[in-house]
């Protein structure tokens, strides 16, 4: 039995709606035989359960795998910064289509220019174009310097020079690190004139180096 001509589309579009179009003509025609209209109703209905299966079952269930796709895609995880230096760190992110940028800078116990922590942390997600704030180190803290401890005053020993004349008694002073001060006069009639009557401090006394030693002589 020939084929008769009859024409039959069917067309999905992507706004997921199925336009049927049908000839008037095949259709009036297919129905004069039984069989060829049951084997066109048959294909019919397989298409729309096809259509439909598609639309209500495959695409709803493949939807989360889409959107998980892209998330994937426009998000990264931060990488370990800790211990690298700033340059390095600068590098790594920028490959990564990161920010880096400057949260605070303290001393500590690497060398400076030392990335001592980050935000977000290790592992987090972020955004491609995300920023990741670091603190820096400024190395370590010099110490305090102790204020010095200036050396003790030397001290001498005050010479005797009672019952010795002036010039002699100055230049004993002077050798012994002393420097003589005031020079007064007084008066013993057993004492010859220009000679030592007392003296202060006292011989024997310890006193520091440079210290003056008042003199009274015998006048004239």
């Amino acid at each position: 039995m020939a084929c008769h001509p009859c024409v039959v589309r069917v067309s999905c579009v992507q706004n997921k709606h199925a336009t049927l179009i049908l000839s008037a003509g095949a259709l009036a025609m297919a129905r004069q035989d039984n069989s060829f209209f049951v084997a066109f109703l048959t294909s019919l209905i397989v298409s729309i359960g096809t259509t439909l299966v598609m639309y209500f079952v495959v695409l709803p269930r493949l939807a989360p795998y889409s959107r998980m796709k892209s998330n994937t895609v426009s998000q990264q995880t931060v990488p370990k910064l800790e211990g690298l230096q700033l340059s390095q760190a600068k590098l790594l992110l920028k490959g990564m289509n990161l920010q880096l940028g400057l949260a605070g800078q303290k001393n500590g116990p690497k060398p400076a220019g030392t990335i001592l922590s980050h935000m977000p942390e290790q592992g987090s997600p972020i955004k491609r174009g995300g920023e990741v704030k670091v603190v820096i180190s400024l190395g370590p803290k010099a110490p305090k310097k102790r204020p010095e401890t200036p050396p003790a005053p030397q001290k001498v020993k005050v010479p005797s020079v009672r019952n010795m004349h002036i010039r002699k008694a100055k230049q004993k002073v002077k050798d012994a690190g002393l420097i003589v001060g005031r020079i007064i006069y007084g008066y013993d009639e057993d004492i010859s004139p220009n000679w030592v009557l007392r003296q202060s401090p006292r011989a024997g006394r310890m006193v520091e180096k440079g210290s003056k030693v008042k003199i009274t002589i015998n006048k004239e």
